[in-house]
């Protein structure tokens, strides 16, 4: 029975680090790629009224500096408007399909996969482990949360101070 909480630790040690570097991995993603989208629609879409209906600049900024920024970037619109080579909307409107169509997508994904058949899975694996490939495990996992300079004292430290 012992060998099953080991094998049971390991596994879920094992997906607990994949999926905190895919989360942390994919969260600098949505970020980089809000920060993209926000510049673009500042730089090329938005006009005054959308910085305090999308933004609520109005409501963070003292009435002053709200009317200064309004000011600037509604000179900033008209130049651009004047100088414009890109047909904004058609953009606008092609990158607002685009991520439907990916969100779309990735949800349906998710909904086709097969829970049952991956529970049985990774069930199966993990009857199939005996003692040496525990320790096989845990040394491979050691080895690498040492290519992050994290020990598992650490992370057990960080743990517990979580909880």
């Amino acid at each position: 029975m012992e060998t099953n909480w080991i094998i049971l630790f390991v596994a879920i040690v094992g997906v607990l680090a994949i999926i905190g570097f895919l989360l942390k991995s994919f969260i600098k993603v949505i970020l980089v790629l809000g920060v993209i989208y926000l510049l673009f629609h500042l730089g090329f879409i938005w006009g005054v009224g959308d910085l305090n209906e999308k933004l609520h600049l109005d409501k963070f900024l003292k009435p002053e500096v709200s009317q200064q920024i309004q000011e600037k970037y509604d000179d900033f619109s008209n130049r651009r408007e004047e100088n414009g080579v890109v047909e904004t909307q058609l953009i606008e409107k092609t990158i607002n399909d685009s991520l439907q169509v990916a969100l779309t997508k990735a949800s349906d994904e998710i909904r086709n996969i097969d829970k049952e058949a991956l529970i049985q899975d990774l069930s199966d694996k993990l009857r199939n482990f005996d003692t040496e490939e525990v320790a096989q495990a845990l040394d491979n996992l050691k080895a690498e949360l040492a290519k992050y300079n994290v020990t598992p004292e650490e992370v057990q430290v960080e743990t517990q101070s979580a909880q």
